[in-house]
């Protein structure tokens, strides 16, 4: 099964973020939109798993949640990576806060005594809103999205994080949630 760590995101920052996609989106085929059950925050992508790494990965997560208490998440600015007219994803933004950057830091520890390998980039919070698929097809989207750089989404209090399956087909990927973890 295929695996991920995530915040998922409040239905008014979910609103908000939809309403960018449909201002960016204009029937450009060129981009692959994310759905609304898509919108979250990536905190550790596992990848492949077996049943018995899940069931191990959802105890270590488990035992991660007392210990990190309840915060507040500002949502903000637009943004693509990479930068410049050839983007291969499209991202709303998201506020590096100290208390983020320690959740992300005990899931990191956690899954790294379970095996799996660290994040050797610097971790970069951002919800994906669109995978482009041709970027020579892109037209205005590039402009459109510095334009958004300075818009306010909304803050949100995170008061869990989820342990994901996601399976992939042709209409785009679908989540199972495995686990949530509940933060104090």
């Amino acid at each position: 099964m295929r695996t991920f760590i995530a915040v998922e995101m409040n239905p008014d920052i979910i609103q908000s973020v939809q309403h960018v996609i449909r201002d960016l989106d204009a029937g450009n085929r060129s981009v692959r939109w994310v759905k609304a059950g898509g919108i979250h925050l990536t905190l550790k992508f596992l990848g492949d798993i077996t049943a018995d790494q899940a069931t191990r990965v959802a105890a270590a997560l488990e035992a991660i949640g007392p210990d990190v208490p309840s915060f507040p998440l500002r949502i903000a600015g637009t943004g693509a990576f990479p930068p410049g007219n050839q983007p291969r994803v499209l991202w709303v933004g998201i506020d590096r806060s100290e208390e983020l950057l320690a959740l992300v830091s005990a899931v990191e520890i956690a899954m790294a005594r379970l095996g799996f390998p660290s994040e050797k980039r610097p971790f970069r919070p951002h919800v994906s809103i669109g995978r482009v698929k041709d970027p020579t097809l892109l037209g205005s989207i590039p402009a459109r999205i510095e334009a958004h750089g300075d818009r306010e989404f909304g803050q949100m209090t995170v008061r869990s994080f989820l342990f994901f399956e996601s399976r992939l087909n042709p209409a785009g990927a679908e989540y199972s949630v495995l686990k949530e973890i509940r933060l104090p």
